[in-house]
């Protein structure tokens, strides 16, 4: 089994809200951007035969239902 880092809601934001800059981490903080990271997760799953679990910290509870979707 693999365990991935956590996507992180602030990221996700930030990607979308460009006046938010300030208040969130700097983007090479990251690995990933987001849609490096449902990247990496699909490659992962298709190349393993065992299980790959990635992981999400959301910080609202609308943040968790829409970005675990994605995932």
């Amino acid at each position: 089994m693999i365990v991935l880092h956590s996507l992180f809601e602030e990221q996700i934001e930030r990607e979308q809200s460009p006046k938010a800059l300030p208040y969130f981490p700097k983007s090479n903080e990251f690995p990933y951007r987001p849609d490096g990271y449902l990247e990496h997760v699909h490659k992962l799953k298709q190349a393993l035969h065992v299980p790959v679990i990635a992981s999400l910290n959301g910080t609202t509870p609308t943040g968790w239902l829409k970005y675990s979707q994605l995932i």
